[in-house]
């Protein structure tokens, strides 16, 4: 923390020396350039104000000696004086060149004449159309813009009046001055540029150490993250979410977030509607997690608790997506639910065929125990009549009607063996059936008996069914027909566990049948007891068993009337049935009795 602290007491010093010292510098170079510009303006001023003053004199003198240009010495060096050349227009002087004329008594060269070049004079002489200006010359040691001519047309004469000074020495001047300054301004930015590598180092050290930081927290993150564009474009991806989606990154980035997604949820709704109204600025502001199913590279799902964030990065606004991996939480969630539904639904079962006493109401309400305790959305259970047909008995989560419609006969003729209910019946495994895809090919012919089932089915909005068959004993009783709106019901859990839902089905519906027939079996030998004791109350004959086994005799009603005894008050023994006889009769009535007991008649 000092060090950053240090670091940033360090920071104006940074930017005195990037901005404050090269503006500074800027300012003195456009104060030495303006001083410099002064003072040629000054020269300039002086020069006019002796041209006019030359041009004065010279009015009413003679001119003197010329001094042709073009013929002086060969020497390209030409010495003038300083405020009193002049030129005369050469067709005047009658040469080919240049002639200079000199005013009287200035013939000779001063001391302190200008030399310059002779070439450049010619050629700006040449050069000159405006009856009074300015121009430069270079002076004869190469100096370029050194010479300021300033000059003026004689009125009514084809002669000009040149006036010149030597400025370089302000040239010189101001450029020593420019280089120091530029000298001076190199050495603060190269100090300058060593201080700010020397107090940037930490930082940059600070500032990859935090980019390796997040780094590592990016890849190392328990949860998959991805940076998806605001058209939902892939930018990057951590080590986490590459797992998860089962690809390396360079066949993530650049993909639709939608391409590792199923089509449609769960819950039956499109992921990309899911995804749209996840990534509203409303929703996407906190990072709400919703459930979501992950499609991987390689086409399997899992499930995952998704959250998409709205951030700022660049500029620019992108969505983190969070993916939280909880496929094994809900599978043990599942695995829960599951077995607390078998649980539900076999003890129900179980206390409804204790109680049960119609196989029509038993079979409702087992529907209904699936489908509201096993979660599904429709059961419905056909059992086989003796027209060879599977008559629909009990439905439960259908709107009123749907199986009256629907004939499903399973008789194995050549045209309906490969139906899905023969099918299912036939070879006593059960068939799952996921999508319509996969029931439109369940092997149909031009006679198949299910079209009309098929077509409701398609209409609905159910997307999974399982059909099995309910056997008992090698006796096919019918089936039992589930039907879902999740794609992933009916795997192999819930396969067994229906499995054996349908075998207790079957076990009840023979146990019911059973006892349907030891009941009508009662009432049958209920009536024939009926039918006897009236006949033997007719012909006024009674009867009595023996059981020798558990010593019981039982009399007949009207062998009590015979008698004259009442049940109530006679207790039937083999001494009071003895004492009953007459006494000529028990000898042999004895005798018969022990001829019974040993198997004769």
């Amino acid at each position: 923390m000092q060090d950053w602290r240090g670091t940033f007491i360090r920071l104006p010093l940074i930017a005195v020396i990037i901005v404050i010292v090269p503006g500074i510098s800027l300012v003195i170079a456009l104060i030495l350039y303006g001083q410099y510009e002064y003072n040629l303006d000054r020269v300039r001023q002086h020069l006019v104000q002796d041209l006019q003053l030359e041009a004065a004199l010279i009015q009413d003198s003679e001119l003197s000696r010329a001094i042709p240009i073009s013929t002086e010495t060969g020497s390209d060096r030409l010495n003038l004086r300083q405020h009193f050349a002049i030129r005369v227009e050469p067709s005047i002087a009658g040469n080919s060149g240049f002639d200079l004329y000199y005013p009287p008594g200035r013939t000779h060269v001063p001391v302190d004449s200008i030399s310059v070049n002779r070439s450049g004079m010619m050629q700006a002489l040449a050069d000159l159309t405006e009856p009074d200006g300015h121009f430069w010359l270079s002076n004869a040691d190469g100096d370029e813009r050194s010479v300021l001519v300033v000059y003026r047309s004689l009125p009514d004469r084809p002669t000009k009046i040149l006036v010149m000074d030597d400025v370089s020495g302000l040239r010189a001047a101001y450029f020593k001055a420019l280089y120091i300054l530029v000298i001076v301004l190199a050495l603060f930015l190269v100090g300058g540029a060593v201080l700010v590598i020397w107090l940037s180092t930490p930082l940059i050290h600070r500032l990859e150490a935090s980019e390796k930081n997040y780094h590592t927290l990016f890849q190392s993150h328990t949860e998959g993250i991805l940076l998806v564009t605001m058209s939902g474009m892939i930018e990057n991806c951590n080590r986490q979410a590459r797992r998860m989606l089962g690809a390396p990154r360079r066949l993530i980035i650049g993909r639709h977030i939608l391409d590792f997604a199923p089509e449609v949820q769960p819950d039956g709704v499109l992921s990309r509607n899911v995804l749209t109204q996840q990534m509203r600025p409303e929703n996407s502001a906190g990072g709400r997690f919703l459930l979501w199913k992950i499609k991987r590279y390689n086409g399997t799902l899992f499930d995952c608790n998704l959250s998409v964030k709205s951030v700022p990065l660049e500029g620019r606004q992108v969505y983190i997506v969070t993916l939280q991996d909880i496929s094994r939480r809900r599978a043990a969630e599942e695995e829960l639910r599951r077995t607390n539904r078998s649980l539900k639904i076999l003890s129900e079962s179980y206390a409804l065929l204790a109680e049960a006493g119609n196989e029509s109401h038993f079979l409702h309400d087992i529907c209904r125990i699936i489908v509201e305790h096993g979660g599904y959305h429709l059961a419905w259970v056909a059992l086989y009549s003796s027209q060879s047909d599977l008559r629909p008995v009990a439905q439960f989560g259908s709107r009123h009607g749907y199986l009256e419609s629907i004939p499903l006969t399973w008789q194995l003729t050549s045209a309906e063996r490969d139906g899905m209910f023969a099918e299912v019946l036939h070879t006593g495994r059960p068939r799952v059936f996921r999508g319509w895809n996969d029931l439109d090919h369940s092997r149909p012919t031009e006679e198949d008996s299910h079209s009309t089932w098929r077509d409701e089915v398609r209409r609905s909005r159910y997307r999974t069914m399982i059909i099995l068959p309910l056997i008992h004993e090698e006796q096919r009783l019918g089936v039992l027909c589930i039907l879902a709106i999740d794609r992933t019901a009916f795997d192999l859990p819930d396969h067994e566990f229906l499995v054996e839902v349908a075998n207790d089905i079957a076990f009840a519906i023979s146990v019911l049948r059973i006892r349907n027939k030891h009941h009508e079996a009662d009432l049958e030998l209920r009536k024939s007891e009926a039918r006897l004791a009236r006949a033997q109350e007719l012909a006024r004959m009674g009867s009595w068993e023996w059981n020798l086994s558990t010593n019981e005799i039982y009399w007949s009603d009207e062998h009590f009337r015979v008698l004259g005894v009442k049940r109530e008050v006679f207790p039937i023994t083999y001494r009071n049935i003895l004492h009953r006889i007459h006494p000529e009769d028990r000898n042999e009535w004895r005798r018969t009795l022990r001829n019974l007991l040993q198997g004769n008649r």
